[in-house]
Protein backbone atom coordinates (compact mmCIF):
# COMPACT_ATOMS: atom_id res chain seq x y z
CA UNK A 1 0.00 0.00 0.00
CA UNK A 2 1.40 3.32 -0.87
CA UNK A 3 -0.06 6.82 1.30
CA UNK A 4 -0.56 9.11 -1.79
CA UNK A 5 0.08 12.49 -0.90
CA UNK A 6 -2.31 15.10 -1.63
CA UNK A 7 -4.00 18.60 -0.62
CA UNK A 8 -6.97 19.09 0.05
CA UNK A 9 -8.08 15.16 0.33
CA UNK A 10 -10.70 14.17 -2.57
CA UNK A 11 -13.03 13.14 0.18
CA UNK A 12 -13.00 17.38 1.08
CA UNK A 13 -13.30 18.14 -2.46
CA UNK A 14 -16.80 15.97 -2.65
CA UNK A 15 -18.55 17.43 1.22
CA UNK A 16 -17.15 20.85 -0.56
CA UNK A 17 -20.38 22.00 -2.36
CA UNK A 18 -23.23 21.41 0.47
CA UNK A 19 -23.12 24.66 2.12
CA UNK A 20 -23.21 26.42 -1.17
CA UNK A 21 -26.48 24.40 -2.72
CA UNK A 22 -28.10 25.24 0.52
CA UNK A 23 -27.32 29.33 -0.35
CA UNK A 24 -28.30 28.93 -3.79
CA UNK A 25 -31.69 27.09 -3.19
CA UNK A 26 -32.90 29.42 -0.64
CA UNK A 27 -31.43 32.37 -2.61
CA UNK A 28 -34.35 34.95 -3.84
CA UNK A 29 -32.32 37.20 -5.86
CA UNK A 30 -29.96 36.02 -8.60
CA UNK A 31 -26.68 37.96 -6.98
CA UNK A 32 -26.05 34.92 -4.74
CA UNK A 33 -26.16 32.06 -7.43
CA UNK A 34 -24.08 34.42 -9.91
CA UNK A 35 -21.15 35.11 -6.96
CA UNK A 36 -20.84 31.62 -7.18
CA UNK A 37 -20.84 31.02 -10.39
CA UNK A 38 -18.01 33.55 -10.70
CA UNK A 39 -15.97 31.74 -8.10
CA UNK A 40 -16.82 28.48 -9.87
CA UNK A 41 -15.36 29.94 -13.50
CA UNK A 42 -12.22 31.21 -11.43
CA UNK A 43 -11.35 28.29 -9.93
CA UNK A 44 -12.30 25.89 -12.78
CA UNK A 45 -9.17 27.80 -14.53
CA UNK A 46 -7.17 25.83 -12.33
CA UNK A 47 -7.63 22.67 -13.90
CA UNK A 48 -6.36 24.36 -16.97
CA UNK A 49 -8.14 26.18 -19.76
CA UNK A 50 -9.59 23.29 -22.00
CA UNK A 51 -11.38 21.70 -19.17
CA UNK A 52 -12.77 25.10 -17.77
CA UNK A 53 -13.84 25.73 -21.15
CA UNK A 54 -15.59 23.09 -21.00
CA UNK A 55 -17.31 23.21 -17.30
CA UNK A 56 -18.34 26.61 -18.62
CA UNK A 57 -19.96 25.75 -21.83
CA UNK A 58 -21.88 23.23 -20.02
CA UNK A 59 -23.19 26.01 -17.92
CA UNK A 60 -24.14 28.34 -20.75
CA UNK A 61 -26.07 25.72 -22.34
CA UNK A 62 -27.52 24.79 -19.02
CA UNK A 63 -28.81 28.30 -18.73
CA UNK A 64 -29.58 29.48 -21.92
CA UNK A 65 -31.69 25.94 -22.21
CA UNK A 66 -33.57 25.85 -19.22
CA UNK A 67 -34.36 30.03 -19.17
CA UNK A 68 -35.60 29.70 -23.16
CA UNK A 69 -37.16 26.48 -21.89
CA UNK A 70 -39.28 27.98 -19.40
CA UNK A 71 -39.82 31.34 -20.68
CA UNK A 72 -43.20 30.65 -21.94
CA UNK A 73 -44.58 29.56 -18.33
CA UNK A 74 -42.93 31.35 -15.65
CA UNK A 75 -42.05 34.39 -17.27
CA UNK A 76 -38.80 36.57 -17.94
CA UNK A 77 -37.53 36.95 -14.29
CA UNK A 78 -38.43 33.71 -13.08
CA UNK A 79 -37.06 31.17 -15.80
CA UNK A 80 -33.56 33.43 -15.65
CA UNK A 81 -33.51 33.00 -11.66
CA UNK A 82 -34.19 29.13 -12.16
CA UNK A 83 -31.74 28.95 -15.09
CA UNK A 84 -28.90 30.84 -12.94
CA UNK A 85 -29.65 28.73 -9.96
CA UNK A 86 -29.40 25.64 -11.78
CA UNK A 87 -26.10 26.78 -14.02
CA UNK A 88 -24.66 27.49 -10.34
CA UNK A 89 -25.59 24.27 -9.22
CA UNK A 90 -23.96 22.76 -12.04
CA UNK A 91 -20.50 24.27 -11.45
CA UNK A 92 -20.85 23.63 -7.54
CA UNK A 93 -20.88 20.29 -8.47
CA UNK A 94 -18.59 19.82 -11.26
CA UNK A 95 -15.99 21.89 -10.35
CA UNK A 96 -14.64 20.28 -7.30
CA UNK A 97 -15.66 17.05 -8.50
CA UNK A 98 -13.36 17.06 -11.80
CA UNK A 99 -10.16 17.60 -9.07
CA UNK A 100 -10.89 14.74 -7.45
CA UNK A 101 -8.55 11.76 -7.35
CA UNK A 102 -11.01 8.91 -7.14
CA UNK A 103 -8.42 6.02 -6.06
CA UNK A 104 -8.00 7.52 -3.45
CA UNK A 105 -11.19 8.38 -2.41
CA UNK A 106 -12.20 4.82 -3.13
CA UNK A 107 -9.06 3.49 -0.76
CA UNK A 108 -10.06 5.89 1.67
CA UNK A 109 -13.24 5.31 2.19
CA UNK A 110 -12.72 1.37 2.54
CA UNK A 111 -9.46 1.69 4.70
CA UNK A 112 -10.03 4.60 6.78
CA UNK A 113 -13.81 4.74 7.22
CA UNK A 114 -15.10 1.03 6.82
CA UNK A 115 -17.30 0.97 4.27
CA UNK A 116 -17.81 -1.76 2.38
CA UNK A 117 -15.68 -2.26 -0.64
CA UNK A 118 -18.23 -3.73 -2.97
CA UNK A 119 -20.18 -0.92 -2.52
CA UNK A 120 -17.59 1.58 -3.40
CA UNK A 121 -16.46 -0.60 -6.35
CA UNK A 122 -19.96 -1.00 -7.41
CA UNK A 123 -20.49 2.91 -7.30
CA UNK A 124 -17.24 3.50 -9.42
CA UNK A 125 -18.06 1.12 -12.04
CA UNK A 126 -20.56 3.55 -12.76
CA UNK A 127 -17.93 6.08 -14.69
CA UNK A 128 -16.07 3.12 -16.46
CA UNK A 129 -19.29 2.11 -18.21
CA UNK A 130 -20.28 5.88 -18.81
CA UNK A 131 -17.02 6.01 -20.88
CA UNK A 132 -17.64 2.47 -22.56
CA UNK A 133 -21.10 4.02 -23.83
CA UNK A 134 -19.78 7.29 -24.72
CA UNK A 135 -17.69 5.43 -27.10
CA UNK A 136 -20.19 4.11 -28.67
CA UNK A 137 -22.22 6.73 -28.62
CA UNK A 138 -19.43 8.11 -30.64
CA UNK A 139 -19.14 5.32 -33.07
CA UNK A 140 -22.94 5.54 -33.81
CA UNK A 141 -23.06 9.41 -34.07
CA UNK A 142 -20.07 9.17 -36.87
CA UNK A 143 -22.18 6.30 -38.77
CA UNK A 144 -25.64 8.54 -38.53
CA UNK A 145 -23.87 11.22 -40.26
CA UNK A 146 -21.85 9.28 -42.96
CA UNK A 147 -25.45 8.02 -43.40
CA UNK A 148 -27.26 11.61 -43.51
CA UNK A 149 -24.30 12.37 -45.95
CA UNK A 150 -24.03 15.63 -44.18
CA UNK A 151 -27.63 17.16 -44.31
CA UNK A 152 -28.31 18.00 -40.59
CA UNK A 153 -31.97 17.78 -40.77
CA UNK A 154 -31.72 14.10 -42.37
CA UNK A 155 -29.23 12.89 -39.47
CA UNK A 156 -31.99 14.51 -36.64
CA UNK A 157 -34.76 12.56 -38.24
CA UNK A 158 -32.68 9.27 -38.40
CA UNK A 159 -31.46 10.07 -34.78
CA UNK A 160 -34.79 8.33 -33.66
CA UNK A 161 -33.53 4.53 -35.17
CA UNK A 162 -30.32 4.54 -32.58
CA UNK A 163 -32.82 4.13 -29.41
CA UNK A 164 -32.73 0.32 -29.91
CA UNK A 165 -29.06 -0.27 -30.21
CA UNK A 166 -28.24 2.21 -27.89
CA UNK A 167 -30.35 0.16 -25.41
CA UNK A 168 -29.10 -3.25 -26.87
CA UNK A 169 -25.17 -1.99 -26.31
CA UNK A 170 -25.98 -0.87 -22.53
CA UNK A 171 -27.66 -4.27 -21.90
CA UNK A 172 -24.53 -5.74 -23.57
CA UNK A 173 -22.07 -3.80 -21.59
CA UNK A 174 -23.93 -4.07 -18.55
CA UNK A 175 -23.77 -8.51 -18.78
CA UNK A 176 -20.04 -8.52 -19.68
CA UNK A 177 -19.18 -6.31 -16.76
CA UNK A 178 -21.42 -8.60 -14.83
CA UNK A 179 -19.75 -11.49 -16.18
CA UNK A 180 -16.37 -10.57 -15.47
CA UNK A 181 -17.32 -9.49 -11.66
CA UNK A 182 -18.72 -13.03 -11.50
CA UNK A 183 -15.38 -14.68 -12.66
CA UNK A 184 -13.29 -12.10 -10.67
CA UNK A 185 -15.04 -13.54 -7.70
CA UNK A 186 -16.19 -9.76 -6.94
CA UNK A 187 -16.96 -9.28 -3.38
CA UNK A 188 -16.11 -13.16 -2.00
CA UNK A 189 -13.82 -11.65 0.57
CA UNK A 190 -14.37 -9.42 3.70
CA UNK A 191 -11.46 -6.51 2.11
CA UNK A 192 -9.58 -6.18 -1.02
CA UNK A 193 -5.89 -4.51 -1.16
CA UNK A 194 -5.67 -0.86 -1.65
CA UNK A 195 -2.86 1.31 -3.01
CA UNK A 196 -3.75 4.81 -2.96
CA UNK A 197 -4.99 5.00 0.71
CA UNK A 198 -4.55 8.15 2.32
CA UNK A 199 -5.97 9.61 5.78
CA UNK A 200 -8.14 12.65 6.27
CA UNK A 201 -5.77 14.80 8.52
CA UNK A 202 -6.66 17.50 10.74
CA UNK A 203 -5.85 20.18 8.01
CA UNK A 204 -7.75 18.83 5.38
CA UNK A 205 -10.98 19.19 8.39
CA UNK A 206 -9.59 22.63 8.77
CA UNK A 207 -9.84 23.50 5.59
CA UNK A 208 -13.76 22.15 4.81
CA UNK A 209 -14.85 24.31 8.06
CA UNK A 210 -13.20 27.12 6.51
CA UNK A 211 -14.29 27.15 3.22
CA UNK A 212 -17.92 26.00 4.46
CA UNK A 213 -18.02 29.20 6.43
CA UNK A 214 -16.88 31.46 3.52
CA UNK A 215 -19.87 29.82 1.29
CA UNK A 216 -22.14 30.95 4.44
CA UNK A 217 -21.12 34.13 4.35
CA UNK A 218 -21.19 34.40 0.39
CA UNK A 219 -25.06 35.26 0.69
CA UNK A 220 -24.81 38.35 3.47
CA UNK A 221 -21.14 39.82 1.48
CA UNK A 222 -22.84 39.65 -1.74
CA UNK A 223 -26.02 41.39 -0.28
CA UNK A 224 -23.86 44.02 1.55
CA UNK A 225 -22.08 44.77 -1.49
CA UNK A 226 -25.00 44.74 -4.21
Amino acid sequence: MTNSKTFPHPLVLVLLPFPAIWSILLAKEPYVPLTFIVICSLCSLLLGLRTAGKILGAAVVTFCFISVSFWPWLGLHAASMLAVRMASLLLIFVVPLSAVRWPVLTDTLIQQFKIPYPLVDAITLGGRFHAVMRRECSSMATQLRVDARGSRLKQLAMSRKLVIPLLVASFRHADTTALALENRQFASSPTRTTHHEQHVQIFDWLALATIWAAMIAVPYVAAAVV
